[in-house]
Parts: structure tokens; sequence; C-alpha cells
């Protein structure tokens, strides 16, 4: 996908992502390959005002070499109700109860789409697979834990615009089960997010692939997918993740389905939000 012919005269669409504490804005071709990007820091809590002049600033800045559409694609974390507000936004406390797609409409001066950063993402994801899988499920190890599913070429939507909070799946269920970081005992989020993996020891890579199979396991069943790709800040730090997963499952009954083939994402973590968002948006 990144290495598609690029028509100079093509329109790019808007992608941003807004986390937490970064904001990233990318012109994005047809062909998913970014052209230009502008990046700033997210005002604390997301606070409405001071995010329109940071929105402005970063477009003023980004220089595509084309014309963009004039349409956005936005992609941030939290949970909206059926009218498009913000109602539940860890890292984004002040902009919950905000109409989030009006919100950027009016920031950007253009017509927007708003998805989920983790369905944004797994759309990229997908979009960048040689060749894309009919059945195709991304997890992202982060911060936390999130994902997105891609089933017949169409993007799962069934928790208030993402496919599932995979950080909360359950994959110990002992009583000494963590729960430090969640405050939910044994939830995948507690072994492969990011604080989760501060030790660099062999044996907390090799229980955090332990809990990875277990989810991934869990996925299988709900989805059927063909390839589980793994990406995410994490994922790219310790690469060997993967391969680790990969090899747990290899001692997991199976009793209906195969297992699915486990992959590195092809997109890096910071391009995929953007990516997948103009993409979308298009």
């Amino acid at each position: 996908m990144q290495t598609a012919p690029q028509d100079r005269d093509a329109p790019l669409t808007l992608g941003v992502d807004l986390g937490g504490t970064r904001l990233r804005l990318a012109a994005v071709d047809a062909h998913g390959a970014i052209r230009a990007r502008a990046a700033a820091a997210t005002p604390l809590g997301g606070e409405p005002g001071a995010l329109t002049r940071v929105l402005r600033e970063a477009l003023a800045v980004l220089r595509p070499p084309g014309h963009l559409r004039g349409r956005a694609g936005v992609c941030l974390p939290g949970i909206r109700d059926a009218q498009g507000v913000l109602r539940r936004a860890v890292n984004l406390p002040r902009l919950e109860g905000v109409q989030v797609e009006q919100f950027f409409a009016d920031a950007l001066a253009m017509a927007v789409t708003v998805e989920s950063d983790a369905s944004a993402a797994a759309w990229a994801q997908w979009r960048a697979s040689d060749p894309p899988a009919a059945r195709f499920v991304y997890l992202t190890l982060g911060t936390g834990v999130g994902g997105g599913v891609v089933l017949d070429g169409r993007l799962v939507r069934h928790t208030n615009g993402g496919a599932g909070h995979f950080g909360f799946l359950i994959v110990d269920t002992t009583p000494a089960a963590p729960s430090r970081l969640t405050g939910l005992p044994g939830c995948l989020s507690e072994f492969a997010s990011g604080a989760a993996l501060e030790s660099d020891d062999a044996h907390g890579l090799d229980r955090t692939a332990g809990a990875l199979a277990v989810a991934i396991q869990q996925l299988v069943s709900l989805y059927v997918p063909e390839i589980i790709a793994i990406g995410g800040g994490v994922a790219e730090r310790r690469p060997e993740l993967v391969g680790l997963a990969a090899a747990a499952l290899k001692h997991k009954p199976w009793p209906i389905v195969a297992p699915p083939r486990v992959v590195r994402a092809p997109l890096p973590g910071d391009d995929a939000g953007v990516i997948g968002a103009a993409l979308l948006a298009v």
C-alpha cells in the first residue's frame, strides 16, 4: 500500500489521530500513503478551546503536495453514544460530553467522519496487508491493549464505534491474577500493556506471550480470523513477542477451528491511526 504509484493531481484526505498526549495529522492518498504530516502535543485532557487552536495550527503547518478534498477522518479513544457524544475517554476527560463530529468539523472547517482509534488502525493494517485477508483481527499493544476486526472487507462496529475492548479479555482466572493497572483481575492489559512490560526479563515476556495466546484463542472463537496482526508501540519495541505468542498458540487445543496465522502488523502504530481514519472518510 505504501509503495503504490502516487498521482500528484489526485485529491488527498486529511487524517487526524487524537491521543491523550499526541495529536497527529496527515494528508493521505487513495493508496494509504502519507504525503505530508504534522504533529503537536494534545492539550491537557483534550480541553476543547485549546484543542481547536492546536488543530488549526497543525493544519496550517501541513504542506501536502496536492489539494485536500475537504473531508477529514478523525480517530480518537473513548466511547461515544448513538448521537456521537463522547461519553467516556480516560485520557481526554475534558472532551467528554462533546459531540465530537461537529466539534472537529467546526475546528477543521470541513466534513468529518469519526472512528475509534483502534478501529481506524485496524482498517489501515488490513488495507496494508498483502493480500488483505477475508477475516482479519488487529491487536494493538500500547498504553493499553486495543484492537479491531475486519470481516469480509467490512469493519466490525459493535461497541459504540469499536469492535471491542480487547484489553479487558480475561486471560487469568487464578486467585493471584494481577489487577494493579486496571482494577480488573486477570485481564489482558495487566500482562500486555506498556506499563505491564516495564520489566525486561525473559520470564515477563513469556508470561505476556502466554496471556496473548489465551486472548487470541478467545478472539478466534468469536471471529474465526485467518490472520491476527499484532502491532502498537509495545510490539514494536519487543518484536519477539509476536513469535513467542505464535509459539504459545501451538500448545493450545483447537477443537473446532484451525489456529490463525499470527504476524507483525505491517504499519507502524504511529501511522496506522491517521491512515485508517483518512481511508475510512473517503
